[in-house]
């Protein structure tokens, strides 16, 4: 398949690249469009008309990725087409452009996949929408070098859209996406690839990105009121962790507990309920006799017992299949769903042991 302008020079995974594009795309210099047509992806962004102008639209201001600006208006984007929110930036967002009480603003959050903004202040926007909106304009004048270079730069979306579409639907087809996501560009130069779409993956560094579409995936099933969830990484490996809101307090600190799993393993955990960087590993002393025991005994098949490095976090683990994305999906699910049933009764058996 021929590769978009964007895909051949490596830059259609490049976050600041499609900042920088999108806030080209919306500014007075770029003229692939005309004012109406830039009110219609303003209007697509919101999800509802807005009756304003354009005045400026620039990329990386006071850390946003893209701002904006409108007369009576502002419209602050965080990109993320393949990172992660992270750092409690978008709180910090919020608060530095709140301190401007001329104008309202929306703050958006754009994604290639269904990640939830952690401020409830954001409102998600996916690269889809945005490729669908670009696809409605009629971009055949040869001799607008800008309608060019929007129309590679469309093709280039609708390719990693795509691929993110194709992957969620079936990631069995994908094993290099749970298998490669540590390993650097360098590293696959020379791997083989069954079909188009794995090498798409492998060439754009999507493989960590894709395996946290998956466990967005796996919470939209499993996700209830009295879980706390997060989906990150390490080290290009994507985890889950799913926490539960019913706290335990000892000495005046908070406790929770929960599992993650990363990479085939299961882990059942207590950690800190907040500041986990400032957490010391003496705190979870109490816990260490009822994780000893877990280990010993090898409760709900949980072997292997991992003590606290430098921080308050101690957990006992299990591997599963390292080929867990071959499972039926609804298998898998039933798996994490029976894990945390064994997390909830491994919790009272920790309340009862202290």
């Amino acid at each position: 398949m021929k590769k978009s302008f964007f895909e051949f020079l490596a830059l259609a995974d490049v976050e600041k690249v499609h900042s920088q594009i999108i806030a080209w795309l919306m500014s007075k210099h770029c003229e692939a469009l005309n004012e109406p047509m830039k009110s219609q992806i303003i209007n697509n962004i919101l999800g509802h008309e807005l009756n304003d102008t354009i005045i400026t639209s620039t990329a990386e201001i006071n850390g946003a990725d893209i701002v904006i600006e409108c007369l009576k208006t502002r419209i602050v984007i965080e990109n993320k087409i393949k990172s992660s929110q992270h750092s409690n930036q978008l709180s910090r967002y919020v608060e530095e452009f709140n301190k401007d009480s001329t104008k309202i603003n929306y703050f958006i959050f754009m994604t290639l996949i269904p990640e939830k903004p952690q401020n409830k202040n954001w409102t998600n926007y996916s690269y889809k929408q945005f490729a669908e909106c670009l696809n409605n304009f009629e971009l055949s004048d040869k001799s607008n070098f800008d309608q060019m270079a929007l129309q590679e730069y469309l093709k280039s979306i609708q390719s990693i859209t795509s691929v993110a579409y194709e992957f969620i639907l079936n990631p069995s087809l994908f094993p290099n996406v749970f298998n490669e996501g540590k390993l650097s560009k360098q590293a696959k130069n020379h791997k083989k690839y069954s079909n188009y779409t794995q090498k798409f993956i492998s060439e754009n560094q999507l493989e960590t990105i894709l395996q946290k579409s998956f466990y967005i995936k796996v919470l939209d099933e499993i996700s209830t009121p009295e879980l706390l969830y997060e989906v990150g990484d390490t080290h290009g490996t994507a985890f889950i962790n799913a926490f539960f809101d019913e706290y335990i307090v000892l000495d005046g600190v908070c406790f929770k507990t929960g599992i993650q799993f990363q990479g085939g393993t299961f882990k059942f955990a207590i950690t800190t309920c907040s500041d986990y960087e400032k957490s010391k590993k003496e705190w979870i002393t109490p816990f260490v006799k009822a994780f000893k025991y877990f280990k010993e005994t090898k409760v709900n098949g949980y072997t292997k017992l991992n003590l606290p490095d430098t921080k308050a976090w101690i957990s006992v683990s299990k591997r599963t299949s390292s080929q867990f994305y071959e499972m039926n999906f609804t298998e898998y699910v039933e798996i994490f769903k029976h894990e945390l049933e064994n997390a909830r009764d491994m919790t009272a058996k920790i309340k009862a042991l202290i």
